[in-house]
């Protein structure tokens, strides 16, 4: 979530961002947000060792949003570029800023943003209390504005308490473009600036006192997005996956003696291992993906490997969904399908680990948080346990769904 401990590449990415702004308000210069390209630049020379800029950008915390809110996840920068919400590689020449969550987290660095940060998330709680007070209209939807021209001062000089400028058109630009958590509509009205209310709900905002106590309410609206099923087996992988090898050796048209065969003695004991760090944590995944991939699983008919995987067998994981398809019926397979999907990740996880490829920096990023992974792994035991038991856990789905229709 947004709060999640930042490795020292990502907290540098934020203060950069940052720097500029009291630097410019020192040196008598224009105050705005760096480009890209400083920034991106500055990252390389602190960390000479940084394959890319721009995956550490799409690594920073992100939160999702609710549907209603109309807007790609919520983090702690923002960019001028054509997927201003956060999301994406900004080009070279585009502008980079902090959102009040940004901020937030700079403050908790001892960066002195949090008076701006509880501005900033103050304007939000107004908007909030100003549509909430709006009376309703029984043949018009209500079309009210804030206007935002008190605000544009706040921070136009330095003082002693905040020593850097924060000109009015920042304070706008805080709200462009879903820039904030709630997306906000900023249009310029005559000569004022103002919000427009009242077309989309900000009722959780409403009560809001800080910044602090605006990213609680977005913690909380994003906790709700999740899926509350999580996998997770009574056993441990090999128990678990020794019992579905029991239970489908008895099941209608699987008939098959043994479901795992360790390729090597190496592979096994991976499955085991103790997990310290990247070297063994690769090792554990290479053994784990060696045994999933040389399951025991029966072969698909020769007619359906000719009509539907154009001649060739699929691997193990494929010819387990075939048959899954066939023992289950329909909700029963969608459920163990889902199972197999995300033991299927695993060999992401694995070519991720072990293929440092940036054009796929993406993908490998979607795979760790499928299983709830930081997109930056510092704690590879951790990382390996939860992989572990989400496997096994999927595994056991598999059995139950087989066991619940051999009954």
């Amino acid at each position: 979530m947004l709060f999640t401990e930042l490795s020292p590449e990502q907290g540098a990415l934020l203060e950069l961002v940052w720097e500029c702004i009291p630097r410019a308000s020192q040196g008598g210069l224009v105050v705005d947000w760096p480009v890209w390209d400083y920034v991106r630049r500055g990252l390389y020379r602190q960390f000479p060792e940084l394959e890319s800029a721009e995956a550490l950008l799409r690594s920073l915390p992100s939160a999702s949003r609710p549907s209603n809110f109309f807007g790609q996840p919520y983090g702690l920068v923002w960019h001028s570029g054509t997927t201003a919400g956060g999301v994406g590689v900004p080009d070279r020449s585009d502008r980079i800023g902090l959102t009040i969550a940004g901020l937030t987290v700079l403050a908790r660095r001892d960066k002195g943003t949090s008076e701006l940060a509880d501005a900033l998330a103050g304007i939000v709680a107004q908007a909030a209390r100003t549509d909430e007070q709006q009376q309703p209209n029984m043949f018009e939807a209500v079309d009210a504005k804030l206007e935002l021209d008190s605000y544009l001062n706040l921070f136009e000089a330095p003082t002693s308490r905040t020593p850097f400028a924060f000109p009015g058109r920042m304070i706008v630009a805080a709200f462009e473009s879903g820039r904030e958590y709630p997306n906000l509509q900023v249009a310029r009205d005559s000569e004022r600036y103002v919000i427009t209310l009242g077309w989309m709900s900000l009722r959780e905002f409403r009560d809001v006192e800080s910044a602090e106590d605006y990213l609680a309410r977005i913690e909380a609206l994003a906790s709700a997005q999740r899926p509350a099923v999580r996998y997770s087996s009574p056993l441990g992988l090999i128990e678990t996956l020794d019992y579905l090898g029991y239970v489908l050796a008895d099941a209608p048209s699987f008939k098959w003696s043994r479901l795992t065969a360790a390729p090597t003695l190496q592979s096994a004991a991976a499955l085991v291992a103790d997990v310290r760090d990247r070297a063994t944590y690769d090792a554990a995944l290479s053994g784990l993906w060696n045994v999933i991939s040389q399951l025991q699983v029966p072969q698909l008919p020769a007619e359906v490997v000719a009509s539907k995987h154009n001649g060739a067998q699929p691997g193990s994981l494929g010819r387990l969904r075939y048959w899954l398809d066939d023992l289950l019926d329909d909700a029963g397979a969608g459920r163990a399908v889902q199972a197999v999907s995300l033991i299927q990740k695993v060999g992401r996880l694995r070519a991720a680990a072990q293929h440092a490829d940036p054009g796929r920096t993406d993908e490998a990023m979607k795979t760790r948080r499928a299983f709830d992974l930081p997109d930056f792994i510092s704690d590879y035991g951790a990382a390996w346990d939860s992989i572990r038991d989400q496997v096994a856990g999927a595994f056991d789905v598999i059995r139950q769904e087989v066991q619940l229709a051999s009954s």
